[in-house]
């Protein structure tokens, strides 16, 4: 693209009137969509959203899928909550959330179709579905909630800082991490989505690393004791702190911290006409 300024080339000179005039021709929306509709929400074509009822045999399984289509790309969610339904199109865990119970309970199948887009945008036309037709109304607001820290362990870290140049990525299998020149601050996004509660990447641990984690995910009971309580660590050895203790030299510190959480205000359970 060519830069702004330096050396000027001739061509013909347009007065104000032209100026004008491809001003207009710019800021004009194409034939047939209005000035509101540049501005609107992303949205989906058409959509059929429909609740699950009862006795549907499907259980709790759900499911989530999006593939191109003769339209441009088809989104399709079976047998999901609008609580999973929220989470996946904002990116956020359970924990982020906070509105009425039902959203935990009802369940829905949502088929949708809009233009070829990436997955981001996807992910925004669901939310604009799901505004348009649970209507919703949310805020956002700042919560206090058990974290955990992700911090070096008493006897020191046990990875080395690698050479960033080259391909990076992180990813694994259910008790597996493998991870090729990652940040600390990835393995804390990771590591939220394997447990309970936030990790925060607070190690002071700069630069990019190569590692493989593996651990057990055999769920341990609290016996009773409060889940939100920072002194009450869920997961005794030999689970996952334990696994980063002893393979990476790090550990997770339990606390609590402020973090913005998603409230839905209301919402209607029977979604509107498709």
């Amino acid at each position: 693209m060519d830069s702004i300024g330096g050396k000027s080339h001739a061509g013909p000179r347009i007065g104000i009137a032209g100026m004008l005039a491809v001003f207009v021709l710019l800021s004009t929306p194409p034939d047939g969509q209005s000035q509101k509709d540049v501005s609107s929400p992303p949205a989906f074509d058409v959509a059929s959203v429909k609740p699950v009822q009862p006795s549907d045999p499907r259980g709790s399984r759900t499911g989530f899928s999006m593939a191109p289509s003769s339209d441009g790309v088809k989104l399709t969610i079976t047998n999901a909550t609008l609580l999973a339904c929220i989470e996946r199109a904002y990116g956020l865990r359970e924990y982020q959330v906070s509105g009425p119970a039902w959203i935990k309970s009802e369940h829905y199948d949502i088929v949708a179709i809009g233009p070829r887009v990436g997955t981001k945008q996807v992910w925004k036309m669901l939310q604009t579905l799901l505004m348009d037709r649970f209507q919703m109304s949310l805020h956002r607001e700042t919560k206090v909630l058990p974290v955990y820290e992700l911090v070096v362990a008493k006897n020191g870290e046990k990875i080395h800082e690698v050479d960033s140049h080259g391909p990076s990525g992180i990813g694994g299998d259910k008790g597996k991490i493998i991870a090729k020149k990652t940040s600390m601050a990835q393995l804390a996004e990771v590591l939220s989505s394997q447990i309970d509660r936030p990790v925060l990447d607070m190690n002071g641990l700069s630069g990019v690393f190569d590692f493989t984690l593996e651990y057990s995910r055999q769920e341990s009971p609290l016996d009773g004791r409060d889940a939100n309580d920072p002194e009450n660590d869920p997961f005794p050895a030999p689970l996952l702190p334990q696994a980063l203790r002893e393979q990476l030299g790090l550990d997770l510190k339990a606390n609590k911290a402020p973090l913005e959480i998603l409230v839905i205000d209301s919402a209607n359970k029977v979604p509107t006409a498709n």
